[in-house]
């Protein structure tokens, strides 16, 4: 099957993004500039560079927090949970 693609970059009006891709979640956030100019709430997975994903997303101005499953808690944290399994999907909200 043929399927059109297109970058998130060349939509309008997200303000919401799930972001799920199997460790290129760093390369995905980096391919979308112009869609994180606009501060869109972000939902996505971290099993791999972690470190540098939420890095990033501090530098652009974004809050992170941890959501875990197990628990049904969303608390703010400042890096990573590393592997637990409860843990790794995390919720990235912009400003203060």
């Amino acid at each position: 099957h043929v399927v059109q693609t297109v970058t998130l970059d060349s939509l309008d009006g997200i303000d919401l993004i799930k972001l799920d891709t199997e460790g290129n979640e760093l390369k995905c956030l980096q391919g979308m500039p112009k869609t994180l100019e606009k501060r869109p709430t972000i939902l996505f997975e971290c099993t791999e560079n972690g470190e540098e994903i939420f890095a990033f997303m501090r530098k652009l101005g974004y809050r992170i927090a941890s959501i875990n499953d197990k628990n049904q808690t969303v608390t703010p944290v400042t890096s990573p949970a590393g592997k637990d399994i409860w843990t790794l999907n995390y919720l990235a909200t912009y400003g203060a």
